[in-house]
């Protein structure tokens, strides 16, 4: 088994060259599969509960049949993870229609972001796409103009912008802005992430968090915005398509919560 990649196919580990061809298919299944990524913090499984239901969720959202339970889920995740032997890692867990309900659990090494994002900030764009089931976690699952090759073009990550010009999240992140120090998230017809629930419930009082759409000319008059993730964690965001977010570089309200983020993941014995 390679020390890079490990897999199990219904709690049994398989051999590195199936789990890498068993991941491009499941990464190919569109509608079919439901997933979720999850991580470790210091060894530890985060959130995997919530992981769980989100994979549970989203199979009922796409039809998939299986005999799967949450603690099911669990126990195979964190098996796989004590059999893999890495000190931390990304998890990915799939359960495809095309499979029969089988249980997919692909783990890789984890390795740190570039700290430059963090401190230097990143560029999005915005794209005109919506997701068909925005609660559901579905590969795939959009609808309008292509967001493929976002990367390659040089950005970070691509806001999604609805038919009535709200923004609503990003293709794999939670969306923030912050004006006049109160910090907006959209709530409507997003996936309602992991990371974006511990901020909105477990920050300090003194943070003002409210939920409310959010129209796209407002990204650009922003004083701050920041992206969220399981694994990038909290990204701040200094340019969107051609327009610089606030003075360039990250907010000091981004850096704080970065930092009272970490706080929090080591107060959860993490």
């Amino acid at each position: 088994m390679s020390h890079e990649v490990v897999a199990s196919l219904n709690g049994e580990l398989i051999s590195e060259p199936e789990a890498t061809d068993l991941y491009e298919f499941y990464s190919e299944a569109f509608d079919d599969t439901a997933y979720t990524t999850a991580r470790t913090y210091h060894g530890k499984l985060y959130r995997i509960e919530s992981h769980a239901e989100r994979v549970l969720d989203s199979a009922k959202t796409a039809k998939i049949k299986h005999k799967l339970t949450k603690k099911k889920i669990i126990d195979i995740t964190q098996k796989t993870f004590e059999k893999s032997g890495f000190k931390n890692a990304v998890i990915k867990i799939f359960l495809s229609k095309e499979k029969e309900g089988a249980l997919f659990v692909f783990l890789k090494k984890l390795e740190s972001l570039p700290e430059h994002i963090y401190t230097k900030g990143v560029k999005v764009l915005t794209v005109n796409a919506e997701r068909k089931h925005p609660r559901a976690k579905i590969l795939q699952d959009y609808s309008g103009k292509s967001i493929v090759g976002t990367r390659k073009k040089g950005y970070f990550e691509a806001i999604l912008i609805n038919r009535n010009g709200f923004a609503t999240e990003c293709t794999a992140s939670n969306l923030f802005l912050v004006k006049n120090k109160i910090i907006y998230t959209p709530k409507n017809n997003i996936l309602l992430g992991i990371t974006r629930d511990e901020l909105i419930h477990k920050m300090p009082k003194h943070y003002k968090f409210v939920e409310k759409e959010i129209h796209e000319r407002e990204l650009f008059s922003a004083d701050e915005i920041f992206v969220t993730g399981t694994v990038k964690e909290i990204v701040p965001v200094v340019k969107v398509d051609e327009h610089v977010i606030g003075r360039g570089i990250p907010g000091e309200i981004s850096l704080k919560l970065i930092k009272d983020f970490h706080l929090q993941i080591k107060k959860e014995n993490f």
